[in-house]
């Protein structure tokens, strides 16, 4: 996890919105809890006053993200905001353009650093999980490269921007050793919500006591 700036006070934070497609969002069918509520939960463990707006929907691409979602962003004047997008646009149907994503994605984070300096900006690369997906070799290959791509633009679009960004990808925890799309999605959540709370809190970590096991049922 990098970062340029100081994060802001625990007591500071009163707004959390959530940004992005279905890896911020609850998959209700599977029984799991999205990990922005998660963090939700967790920012209200520290201060209750929290407010906490999800943003995020099923199959937004980059570009709902950067045209819908942060205008309403913005009306809300957040604090804190989480921003992951990039594998519901890569399992489309559709193809998947990189310069289109890359260019979407820095219009979003250059409005929310333009109109809304002092709050603070986290977004995330995402783990390998198409190593557990059943396709043919070919199209392993096609979503491997591209989700290495996302993850490539979203780095650079952090130090270019000067944003937080949390590194699921090189987590070995995740990356390597998470043996099912389900064991994936607890242990992100986990470490996700632990390290956006250790920026705004960073004597609370682990504040709500989060395990892998945990985190994807919001206990």
């Amino acid at each position: 996890m990098t970062m340029s700036f100081r994060p802001p006070r625990t007591d500071s934070v009163s707004r959390y919105v959530a940004l992005g497609d279905s890896f911020s969002v609850a998959n209700s069918e599977a029984g799991e809890i999205g990990w922005a509520h998660v963090l939700g939960t967790a920012l209200r463990a520290v201060n209750p006053k929290v407010s906490c707006h999800n943003l995020a929907r099923v199959g937004a691409t980059s570009g709902d993200v950067a045209e819908r979602q942060v205008p309403h962003a913005l009306t809300l004047q957040p604090d804190l905001v989480t921003l992951s997008c990039g594998v519901d646009e890569i399992l489309a149907a559709t193809g998947f353009d990189l310069g289109t994503f890359a260019g979407h994605v820095s219009v979003a984070l250059r409005t929310l650093r333009r109109e809304r300096p002092e709050t603070t900006v986290v977004t995330v690369t995402y783990p390998d999980f198409v190593r557990l997906l059943t396709l043919p070799r070919a199209s392993k290959a096609a979503l491997g490269s591209a989700l290495r791509q996302v993850n490539g633009a979203i780095r650079s679009l952090a130090r270019r921007h000067g944003i937080v960004c949390v590194e699921l990808a090189l987590d070995r925890s995740i990356s390597i050793d998470a043996s099912s799309p389900a064991e994936i999605w607890r242990r992100q959540n986990s470490l996700l919500v632990d390290a956006v709370v250790s920026l705004v809190a960073p004597t609370r970590r682990g504040v709500v006591g989060l395990s892998p096991s945990a985190s994807a049922h919001g206990r």
